[in-house]
């Protein structure tokens, strides 16, 4: 069964590392979704997003008028300082970040240690020590960790997006909301801080809230694209497609590739059947940041779905090993290691799916497909043996479903031909056992 990509949940949310807009960019890059690698690690102290002082406007000149409200860049408490890394902090740093970027994760650590070691300021490091955490499973590291930068540094973003989708997956929103609401109160002039806290009101569907914030945020700064991006999602969570598709306009227009914005633009061009279109936006926000994991998934599940099997896996696997552990983007994984005839691993993946989510459908319709198919190639089961699982496993899909399930379930037809399969490989293995029987009793 394959996937359809969902839009709700749109995040920025979560636990990553990705690209950080260096001092000097004008458009900062969005808040990353998943953990990679990092493309500016050196200083953040004044990137874009940050408020810093700013002079009134010279008597008499006016100011741009924006159409989301007048600027308002003074107003909120300053901001605390990004103090630089000593020299020896800020080689581990970038050495951890570059072993990161090839999944080398025990090395990583290792450096993002030494850089605390070297300087007990290096929140970037105690950050990435979250990510790291998260990507293996442990929540509760991760979110040790992420607490532990915004100790160091008390309005740093990354850390307080890691927070909040830890929540969210544990389902403890509320929470999450809180923690980064208060942040957000304080910080009112770090924006991106404002971006993370409107995401998370859109993930706990406070839609208006998260709107506001974002409006908030562009009276600050009317280029901000980030924000822009933050309206987007809400209006494509409450199905206002066209005003979406305007702010994600304007935000290209500001910032070209800009990764998330075509990430966005591609999600809504699915949505209207524009496949070849939705799918060249996942590719170029791929190129635009390579450790997109959302990106990843949603190019890995139309190319699943289009028989380009070799490339999905691909893609999938890049964003399982970017992604915390999550039964759906393993069912995807899973159904592409079936389609590449990969047994072992399909079986590993989506038994792995339903450890996380013992009551996962999904799973066991998928594990069906698998042993339907796999004849006698998995190690210890004979074809007969398979054909009997495949039963087992529709049957608990079919068990999970119940109510839910549509007239015309793709199992009931499975179920179908598997007992016309049982029946054939029974009687074939009765063949074999007489030929065998009477070659035996042959002089």
């Amino acid at each position: 069964m394959i996937r359809t990509l969902c839009v709700s949940g749109l995040a920025v949310l979560a636990v990553a590392c990705g690209s950080e807009a260096p001092p000097e960019s004008s458009t900062p890059v969005a808040q990353a979704t998943t953990a990679g690698s990092e493309a500016s690690p050196t200083n953040d102290a004044d990137s874009s997003g940050l408020i810093q002082e700013t002079p009134e406007a010279p008597s008499g000149q006016s100011k741009k008028v924006s159409p989301w409200g007048s600027p308002e860049t003074e107003r909120g408490e300053p901001l605390p300082e990004r103090k630089r890394l000593s020299a020896p902090a800020q080689r581990a740093l970038e050495q951890g970040l570059a072993a990161m970027s090839v999944f080398e994760d025990e090395r990583a650590a290792r450096l993002f240690r030494q850089a605390l070691d070297e300087d007990a300021r290096a929140y970037q490091a105690a950050y990435h020590l979250g990510v790291l955490a998260d990507r293996a499973g442990n929540s509760t590291r991760a979110l040790e960790h992420y607490q532990q930068a915004l100790r160091i540094q008390p309005d740093y973003e990354r850390a307080a997006a890691g927070i909040v989708a830890v929540h969210a997956r544990l389902g403890s929103l509320d929470e999450a909301l809180r923690i980064v609401g208060e942040l957000a109160q304080r910080w009112e002039r770090n924006l991106r801080l404002q971006v993370v806290y409107s995401e998370a009101l859109v993930q706990g569907k406070q839609f208006d809230k998260a709107e506001a914030i974002a409006i908030a945020a562009l009276r600050r700064d009317e280029r901000y694209v980030p924000a822009m991006l933050a309206i987007a999602r809400a209006s494509m969570a409450r199905g206002r497609s066209e005003l979406a598709e305007s702010i994600l306009e304007q935000a290209l227009g500001i910032d070209p590739k800009q990764p998330e914005a075509l990430y966005l633009r591609g999600t809504l061009l699915l949505i209207r059947g524009q496949l070849p279109e939705a799918m060249d936006h996942y590719k170029r926000a791929i190129e635009a940041r390579p450790d997109y994991a959302e990106a990843h998934v949603a190019l890995g599940i139309q190319l699943l779905s289009g028989g380009n099997y070799a490339e999905a896996l691909k893609h999938l696997t890049i964003a399982s090993r970017l992604m915390p552990p999550q039964a759906e983007m393993l069912l995807d994984l899973g159904d592409a290691y079936r389609a590449n005839r990969e047994w072992e691993k399909a079986l590993q993946t989506l038994e792995k799916a339903l450890s996380l989510e013992p009551n996962l459908a999904e799973a066991h319709f998928n594990l069906g497909l698998l042993y339907m198919s796999v004849g006698s190639a998995l190690k210890g089961l004979t074809t007969l043996q398979a054909l009997q699982k495949a039963v087992e496993e529709f049957g608990a899909y079919r068990a999970l479903r119940g109510g839910k399930l549509a007239k015309n379930d793709l199992s009931r037809s499975y179920l179908e031909d598997l007992d016309r399969q049982i029946q054939r490989e029974k009687r074939r293995l009765e063949r074999e056992a007489r030929n065998a029987a009477t070659k035996k009793e042959e002089p």
